[in-house]
């Protein structure tokens, strides 16, 4: 009987759904119908999440379906709310209702073979990891050392980074147009170095829920100064990185409890109050770091802290400022392959490595990544890269195919590392771990600056994770 109710359900919601887009389709136009249909995606994770009864915001589907709405938002305001203007028009063949159709159709594509992926039951063919306990055992005493040991590492070379590539003046960022890739070409030994100090206070703070202890207040305090040194270099996205895997972290412990840890808060009259408090400061949150990443991205441009704030540049804050020109690189993209550059068949994974190879060692090592290798095409004279988000770099790899088959194993990928969590819910150091690669993944998406952060994060990591889990062995 379920079953068949099932069946009836599905069937009214195809009845509704396909009435609303036929008479969307009718009175606005099919362009309406594929943005109704991107909003509609956006909300199923959370649905799906609130009818399960297991609501988790950082699950890797639903805390995805947040970018996911930030670049239907940036869709939506390019075709109705603004004047229709392309970026670099002399590149796009197509006329403006005509590209941005095109573009909604490759996201209505990606994120329906996402979820397609993401809600089928991988662990019924994989087996899930399981790693050994961490609490309980008391040990957390050298995470804490080691913690402070990377802080030190990771405050030395920031300061070489500060001499050596901006010559001890801090603010050099905020005062030249010069590209950050140009700044510290040469110097990725001591910006690898650097994120030590981020990584060392992750540490620490593993170290003290590995000894079943809750963080409080005080254990927030170093998150304020390493941030503001991050900002200093000029890295909105490494900023924004540092506090997405910290919050991570402390939702895990204070809102949605995956570790047994002692009460270290003070609790209201009515602790439901104090879980609501604890709740809204999550959008809170995200709208102080979307206002942040505007303000200072309009202040890197040369702009001033008053034209930050036009009400007009609301979108740009709802989606970070960054998803509308993903959206312009993403038709230069598809106007211009496969017939200038051919495909990659997902070469531009195995070339993250190469990124610790320092140019002086290789002068001519290849192009690593999608957003430099477009941006040379077609701003040969400019700097840095110009990402087209990961349908662009998918798009690069093989076509729609490409697109299809990337979006599913990125479905099955995110799943894994979720079920992971579940299963290990015992592990502060496995909660490190899955915070990093989360936080990483929603940066970069699964592109090669993700593949990059968590390259970067888990070489940082190697040392210490696998002394501790060698110990454990040995017990």
């Amino acid at each position: 009987m379920e079953g068949k109710y099932r069946n009836v359900s599905v069937a009214l919601v195809a009845v509704v759904v396909g009435t609303l887009s036929g008479l969307l389709s009718f009175f606005f136009g099919l362009q309406s119908v594929l943005i109704a249909l991107l909003f509609l995606v956006c909300a199923i994770p959370t649905v799906v999440s609130l009818i399960r009864g297991t609501f988790d915001i950082f699950e890797p589907i639903v805390f995805y379906s947040i970018f996911m709405f930030m670049t239907t938002v940036a869709i939506f305001d390019r075709v109705y709310l603004q004047d229709p203007y392309f970026r670099y028009p002399k590149w796009v063949s197509w006329e403006f209702s005509t590209a941005f159709f095109i573009v909604s159709v490759l996201y209505v594509l990606f994120y329906g073979m996402l979820l397609i992926g993401y809600y089928f039951k991988i662990e019924r063919w994989i087996t899930v990891p399981t790693f050994f306990s961490d609490s309980g055992d008391h040990d957390g005493t050298m995470f804490r050392r080691a913690g402070l040991l990377y802080m030190v590492f990771g405050t030395l070379s920031y300061i070489l980074l500060v001499a050596s590539a901006l010559d001890w003046n801090l603010l050099y960022l905020y005062t030249t147009m010069e590209p950050r890739s140009n700044v510290f070409d040469g110097a990725t030994h001591f910006k690898l170095g650097a994120r030590s100090m981020y990584i060392g206070y992750l540490v620490w703070i593993t170290g003290t829920l590995i000894d079943g202890n809750r963080t409080g207040i005080a254990h927030l305090l170093p998150l304020i100064p390493i941030s503001g040194f991050f900002f200093l270099l000029g890295g909105r996205g490494q900023v924004i990185l540092i506090i997405l895997i910290s919050v991570i972290m402390m939702y895990y412990v204070h809102i949605y409890p995956v570790l047994e840890t002692k009460s270290g808060h003070i609790h209201f009259t009515a602790d439901r109050l104090h879980r609501r408090v604890k709740q809204l400061s999550l959008p809170v949150l995200g709208v102080l770091i979307g206002i942040g990443t505007v303000v200072s991205g309009g202040l890197r441009s040369g702009g001033d802290l008053t034209g930050s704030f036009d009400t007009a540049r609301l979108i740009e804050i709802l989606t970070f400022g960054i998803h509308n020109s993903h959206l312009d690189n993403l038709l230069v993209t598809v106007s211009i392959v496969p017939e200038q550059i051919g495909y990659f068949w997902g070469t531009f994974v195995f070339r993250v490595p190469l990124n610790y190879i320092p140019r002086s060692v290789w002068p001519d090592k290849p192009v690593l990544t999608v957003g430099s290798l477009i941006r040379r095409i077609f701003r040969p004279d400019a700097n840095g890269g110009r990402p087209p988000g990961m349908i662009g770099r998918l798009y690069v790899d093989g076509g729609l195919v490409a697109i299809i088959v990337g979006a599913l194993l990125f479905g099955f990928t995110l799943r894994l590392l979720y079920q992971t969590l579940v299963k290990n819910r015992h592990s502060p150091v496995f909660l490190l771990v899955y915070s990093v690669c989360l936080a990483s993944v929603a940066s970069g998406e699964l592109g090669n600056n993700a593949l990059w952060l968590i390259s970067n994060h888990l070489l940082l990591l190697s040392p210490i994770i696998f002394i501790y889990y060698r110990n454990k062995n040995e017990r």
